[in-house]
């Protein structure tokens, strides 16, 4: 029930009520899921509160909740987002030493599935996922249409200097 408000405005993308939900939890000495939590990292990321999701994480370890692929997911998105390239290598980083391989493959493997087989435009791959499949390291998987010259970064905003190196 807690996690389905908490999720609720998240998709709305209303940040600080997720979290205020998630905390209110917690106050009462009800113990939140990975769901909550990821809804609440879901909603900050898609309003760039790189910090905040930080401090979520932070949390998270205060509580004894281990984080889980979606989590890192989360957390690495919201800092390439935001330009903190160092903290999302950093989350990434920590997210192979933590996780179970075989979690992360299948985890990696099935979120590019699902943006290749169907071809969902505003399916989000984080950079990393992406570098994976372009280097080859995910067996089976392409990208359609990549080239290195397409003006992607521009369609997102990026200057060309700001660039993720791939």
């Amino acid at each position: 029930y807690f996690n389905g408000i908490i999720a609720a405005y998240a998709r709305r993308g209303d940040w600080q009520a997720a979290l205020a939900s998630l905390e209110m939890l917690l106050t009462k000495g009800i113990e939140a899921t990975h769901a909550g939590y990821n809804a609440v990292l879901s909603a900050m990321a898609s309003r760039y509160q790189w910090r905040e999701a930080i401090k979520l994480l932070g949390l998270m370890d205060t509580v004894g909740v281990e984080p889980d692929y979606a989590t890192y997911d989360y957390l690495i998105s919201v800092c390439e987002l935001c330009g903190r390239w160092e903290r999302a290598l950093a989350y990434y980083e920590r997210m192979e030493q933590h996780l179970d391989y075989e979690e992360f493959e299948r985890m990696s493997m099935s979120k590019t599935k699902v943006a290749r087989d169907f071809a969902i435009e505003d399916q989000f791959i984080n950079s990393t996922t992406l570098a994976r499949i372009v280097a080859g390291e995910i067996p089976g998987v392409t990208v359609d249409g990549w080239r290195e010259e397409e003006p992607w970064a521009e369609a997102y905003g990026y200057p060309p200097a700001k660039r993720p190196l791939l």
